[in-house]
């Protein structure tokens, strides 16, 4: 009898055990969206009239092992704002954060205000940075008293800043760099195409969302199966 109890006990532990382990075969591991952050202070002047430019690079370090969401701090003093053109880099993403802002046919020179302090956010409800004045005024002739504030989306337009216009393409998002895993250098490039005015790069930095694997499946592994196996062996 005692024999026949052992092999009834053991066909029971043995659904338990195959069931568990099929689990582990079709569950898939868990995940949780995370937000992290870096700013950088860079103070570095923006060489005037130079399709060079000035390159600084931040150096992010996160759990976050897929991007969702990406936002930039922009901190810019003095200038010419229809001057700049200001690129992200990030492995295989590009975003056009700024491209001679306010340049359209009937003002090649771009929007004269100086500096911005701004969030770039592919959704943010202002809409188009280049386009700023019309959205604050509805008059593209109408300067601001400072620096630009507030959230807007990036100017995105790839074209060359020689040539940029408002009604060049928009194609270059920070959604571009969606999918990437964002631990490593990020470079922001800042250039100013035209003579007469100078700018600064005050600081930058990014908010980056994304996820954050969690192997439950493992967790359930390291848990459940020596507890199986436990009772199997007191069986």
């Amino acid at each position: 009898m005692a024999g026949i109890a052992a092999s009834t006990m053991n066909k029971e532990l043995r659904f338990p055990l195959l069931a568990l382990l099929g689990l582990l075969a079709v569950v898939p591991a868990r995940a949780q969206i995370i937000t992290d952050n870096a700013i950088l202070p860079a103070n570095l002047a923006v060489p005037d009239n130079d399709t060079v430019g000035v390159s600084s690079t931040l150096a992010f370090n996160s759990a976050i092992e897929d991007i969702t969401d990406v936002n930039v701090w922009l901190n810019l003093s003095g200038g010419w704002n229809g001057d700049l053109f200001v690129s992200l880099e990030h492995d295989s993403g590009l975003a056009v954060l700024l491209n001679r802002v306010g340049r359209r046919t009937a003002d090649l020179t771009g929007y004269s205000d100086a500096g911005f302090d701004v969030t770039l956010d592919d959704q943010a409800a202002n809409g188009d940075v280049h386009l700023y004045r019309l959205t604050l005024f509805g008059n593209a002739n109408k300067p601001l008293t400072g620096a630009l504030t507030g959230a807007w989306a990036p100017d995105g337009r790839p074209a060359d800043p020689l040539l940029a216009l408002d009604t060049s393409p928009r194609t270059d998002f920070l959604s571009s760099f969606n999918g990437l895993n964002p631990n490593g250098a990020w470079t922001l490039v800042v250039k100013d195409v035209s003579p007469g005015d100078t700018s600064t790069l005050v600081s930058w930095g990014i908010e980056v969302t994304g996820i954050v694997p969690e192997p439950a499946a493992a967790w359930l592994l390291l848990l459940g199966v020596p507890g199986l196996l436990w009772l199997r062996r007191r069986a």
